[in-house]
């Protein structure tokens, strides 16, 4: 079992990914339409829907241990 100072960890790190989340989200929300059907803008995507998943597993991590 993780002690507080891990969990304390996990949140920061939680916090971090969720940054990079908006950062990313900006990226495809200050896209010009053209480049709305390139592989970059389908990267950026999957990557956001993948950091999201990263984000609920470690909240649940987090959650279930309280």
């Amino acid at each position: 079992m993780m002690n507080k100072k891990q969990y304390a960890r996990l949140e920061r790190i939680i916090a971090e990914v969720r940054e990079i989340v908006e950062e990313e989200q900006v990226k495809l929300d200050n896209a010009p339409e053209n480049l709305r059907d390139s592989k970059l803008f389908t990267q950026i995507e999957e990557n956001i829907s993948d950091l999201e998943e990263v984000i609920d597993t470690l909240e649940n991590v987090v959650l279930g241990q309280r």
